[in-house]
């Protein structure tokens, strides 16, 4: 028997259930294959499933080949309507639809991709529900796009999900969580002239004399971790901040401390 090969267009919609094709097969066993199966591109364009219960039988299925002028119509227009899809099984073949090679012979029309906003018109839902489908082809395990596929999980049910993981994984605090060091895009707290200024007795006035340079180094590192965990500029920057105070508390004394914090807020304001 001819080995079969599936086109890109062909896969977009779910295949049927085990007793579907089951059935199938019996009808194709008892009056033969009512519907030819459509070839394009050397490949199966519709038709898996009885290419499929043919397989099984072990016969070879009668074929056509398409001469149309757009084959994601002819796709979409044969199997909309003979499937029963749910809108979120609607939304990820509009989803998949959606900026994917046109297909079409270049003598028939131009070769355009097809929006998100005509491939979710073409299916029947909402552009937005496209869009989710979409974001989530491109970030949900495999194992989501199948459920969703298989018509167990909705596009929304899968989108929480997504977004409640990803909030839990904001959680885990960068500061004290073992991780991957981010490679370094900005300079460090601070860097050393090269010529070494005379040293200066009051360690206060020499902390007092860099808390200005320190503190626009804190503002970029905190940038840095934020950019790097995805939490929030501004919550990077105060905990950054109450870090390095931290850290002073074991080289001063307590008015020490309190007189570097005023020089570090008179830097931020």
């Amino acid at each position: 028997m001819k080995d079969y090969q599936f086109h890109e267009l062909c896969v977009l919609f779910p295949p049927c259930g085990e007793e579907e094709l089951e059935s199938l097969r019996a009808d194709i066993e008892k009056n033969g294959v009512i519907e030819k199966v459509t070839m394009y591109e050397g490949k199966v364009l519709d038709g898996r499933n009885r290419v499929l219960a043919c397989m099984m039988l072990g016969i070879e299925p009668p074929t056509v080949e398409f001469n149309g002028d757009d084959p994601v119509m002819f796709v979409m227009a044969k199997n909309l309507h003979r499937r029963h899809l749910t809108d979120s099984q609607r939304a990820m073949i509009a989803a998949k639809v959606a900026d994917m090679p046109p297909y079409r012979p270049e003598n028939k029309s131009a070769n355009l991709r097809t929006s998100q906003e005509k491939a979710a018109k073409q299916v029947g839902v909402s552009p937005r529900s496209v869009s989710t489908a979409k974001k989530l082809l491109k970030e949900a395990d495999e194992e989501t796009i199948k459920e969703i596929e298989a018509g167990k999980k909705t596009v929304a049910k899968a989108a929480k999900e997504l977004k409640e993981k990803s909030i839990t994984t904001l959680k885990v605090d960068p500061f004290n969580s073992p991780g991957p060091t981010p490679t370094p895009t900005r300079p460090a707290i601070y860097e050393e002239p090269e010529e070494e200024p005379e040293p200066i007795a009051d360690p206060i006035l020499r902390a007092n004399e860099k808390a200005v340079s320190i503190i626009a180094s804190i503002h970029m590192l905190g940038r840095q971790i934020s950019d790097y965990c995805d939490i929030a500029p501004e919550k990077c920057i105060e905990e950054t901040m109450k870090r390095f105070i931290q850290a002073c508390l074991g080289l001063f004394d307590n008015a020490d401390v309190e007189r570097v914090i005023k020089n570090m807020k008179r830097g931020a304001a």
